[in-house]
């Protein structure tokens, strides 16, 4: 009964998870079609950067916690390259705004970027899960 209630608690934390994933690329969507794509993709890189601050900031004494998070934005930079690498294997080029990117690198880029944007707010509004204790929370303010 217990695994079964855990279970239903994975899936849920999974499914709204996806749905925070596809609500962003909807945004990013809806985004990238009200403004140019060097517009979008400068809006999901500022985004980017503010949730990353904002962690920074809340987590700032926590050492160790900090060189995870930065490990795993370095992780992520090297997947976010290699996924622009299979949806463009014939470019080359590298992936700054500014830097020749075609319309749709930059719109791939933002989308992506949106998307480790989703994933950076769990850890400044947490995710609830009773099942499992160590689940993410905020940090208190």
């Amino acid at each position: 009964m217990m695994k079964s209630i855990a279970h239903k608690h994975l899936l849920c934390a999974a499914a709204f998870l996806l749905a925070a994933m596809l609500l962003a690329q909807a945004a990013a969507w809806a985004e990238a079609k009200a403004y140019g794509p060097e517009d979008f993709l400068a809006s999901a890189d500022s985004g980017l950067n503010y949730e990353y601050e904002k962690i920074l900031h809340a987590y700032g004494q926590d050492h160790a916690f900090i060189a995870r998070l930065k490990a795993s934005q370095r992780a992520w930079l090297r997947f976010r390259d290699a996924e622009m690498a299979a949806l463009f294997p014939e470019e080359q080029k590298v992936l700054r705004p500014g830097s020749g990117l075609s319309e749709a690198q930059m719109h791939w880029l933002a989308v992506l970027t949106e998307e480790r944007a989703v994933q950076l707010r769990r850890w400044v509004y947490g995710v609830e899960n009773e099942e499992y204790p160590s689940s993410i929370r905020p940090r208190a303010k």
